[in-house]
């Protein structure tokens, strides 16, 4: 039996990719991860098993962790799958571009097989020693990315009751405490609605998932400041980030995997640099890992995939035509195909669908 383990949300549609097409059953330990796989997709929630610690092995996730053959996760979570005999295999979900090869060994040492999404990350583990326990296996959540076309873009528009008309800029902030969200959002308020732009705010699920009270206290009041304007809508988890990726005529990012993910649509960018995520602070971060200066060019090549702009530093006034630019004067389409060839190689999915192939022969 296959188990796709994660404790989060984030995870959930890479592992899911993985298990339409193969077999077994998800576990999660977070019931906030449990509601999202509800909204996500009801009939796999079915298929779903919460592992409460506290229960041990009364818990009915904990039940299927002990009778599995073969963990497959998203993340490290070594204290917990230490535990469990099964054969552990870990896939990327996110493109960890400042992943770096210090910590490498330590973190990932219970693996019994590393599935890397392409050339970059894979170079990182052949320096290892884990190299044997590496595959290039492709990027899992390209799997289940749609096709780009314009019927579907106006279907998400007349659903958030935007004009079909404009074009769409979608911004996906990281997370607490790097995002840009709080910082950036005055800003898009007072110079996108006069504007011939829709904007689509997706926050990060780290914060739209699990609603703590603090979250759902912004929340309010970021709606009920977005609510003035008919085009600005926040989407928490109406449709999954690759969908809204596919209907984008430009992606806003501060740095996080969704700028490499776009690559797949060579969708036009606009990279956000702010005091709490800029290309410098990551530089000098990933310095402090020991890594090297090729190590560090690569893990920040997403600064390559549009126009860079820092709204702190510069005259927020000049936003409305660095996006007119982006949109219409794309100068990064070539740098966006090498980054894309570095980071995942090929669209072909070949790598990907041999690995699920290869898991039909686990009972």
């Amino acid at each position: 039996m296959i188990i796709y383990f994660s404790t989060q949300f984030q995870a959930i549609p890479g592992l899911v990719a993985i298990k339409k097409r193969a077999h077994g059953h998800l576990v999660t330990t977070r019931l906030s991860t449990l509601r999202a796989i509800n909204s996500f997709d009801p009939k796999l929630s079915k298929d779903t098993y919460l592992y409460v610690k506290k229960l041990g092995q009364f818990s009915k996730g904990y039940k299927k962790l002990k009778a599995a053959r073969k963990l497959i996760t998203g993340a490290a979570y070594k204290s917990t799958l230490s535990e469990f005999v099964a054969e552990k295999s870990l896939i990327f979900t996110g493109t960890y571009a400042t992943l770096s090869s210090g910590g490498i060994e330590k973190t990932y040492s219970h693996f019994d097989e590393i599935c890397t999404i392409g050339p970059r990350m894979t170079n990182l583990f052949r320096h290892t020693k884990l190299n044997d326990r590496v595959i290039e296996t492709g990027y899992f959540p390209f799997l289940d990315f749609p096709t780009k076309t314009n019927d579907y873009k106006v279907q998400i528009s007349q659903f958030l009751d935007l004009d079909p008309n404009k074009k769409i800029l979608v911004y996906f902030p990281t997370g607490e405490p790097f995002g840009s969200l709080e910082i950036l959002l005055p800003i898009f308020l007072k110079y996108i609605p006069p504007s011939e732009f829709n904007l689509i705010i997706r926050p990060h699920p780290s914060q739209s998932i699990k609603k703590s009270l603090r979250n759902l206290i912004s929340y309010f009041m970021m709606s009920s400041n977005i609510n003035k304007f008919r085009n600005i809508k926040i989407d928490l988890n109406n449709f999954k980030s690759s969908h809204l990726l596919s209907i984008a005529d430009l992606i806003i990012s501060d740095g996080n995997s969704i700028a490499e993910e776009a690559l797949y649509y060579d969708t036009p960018q606009l990279i956000l640099q702010t005091h709490r995520m800029s290309k410098d602070m990551l530089w000098h971060n990933l310095e402090l890992k020991n890594s090297s200066n090729d190590e560090i060019d690569k893990s920040l090549l997403f600064y390559n995939n549009g126009y860079n702009l820092n709204l702190i530093k510069e005259n927020p006034e000049k936003l409305i035509n660095v996006i007119e630019r982006c949109i219409s004067d794309d100068l990064f389409s070539t740098n966006r195909k090498y980054n894309y060839e570095m980071i995942f190689t090929n669209k072909n999915h070949f790598s990907q669908l041999n690995y699920i192939s290869e898991l039909n022969h686990v009972i």
